[in-house]
């Protein structure tokens, strides 16, 4: 961070209100914004920077090879509900669904991987496991 007057780091100190007031996670919980600024400001800024270049350059997948259940939160303003095929819209969900509607995600996913066409998708199970 040295050189830099204001790093990407220091800047999640402003994040709060502004993930409050801009709102394209929302809604958010207090927990799941909490956990939101936590992994952004403990996360290397050089690697957040690579993520952000993959997404901004991926070209997308024709043809996937296995099932996928696509969820999309109604209130996504990251990716609007306009501009994806969901199989499953979670009501009043923004794109942090996993933090701030993870009973009906992990619902979902469990239905999901029960479904016959998936079986496949099922973890082994070791006897004598625990």
């Amino acid at each position: 961070m040295a050189g830099n007057a204001w790093s990407f780091h220091s800047g999640f100190r402003a994040w709060p209100p502004l993930v409050a007031a801009l709102g394209p996670l929302a809604p958010l919980n207090r927990d799941a914004e909490t956990c939101l600024i936590e992994m952004a400001v403990s996360y290397p800024t050089a690697q957040i920077r690579v993520f952000g270049r993959m997404v901004m350059g991926w070209p997308g997948v024709d043809n996937v090879p296995c099932p996928v259940l696509s969820i999309h939160g109604d209130w996504d303003r990251i990716i609007p509900l306009k501009c994806a095929e969901p199989d499953l819209i979670l009501k009043d969900a923004g794109h942090a669904f996993t933090l701030t509607h993870a009973d009906q995600t992990n619902s979902a996913i469990r239905e999901f991987l029960r479904t016959p066409a998936n079986h496949g998708l099922q973890p082994t199970r070791v006897e004598g496991a625990a």
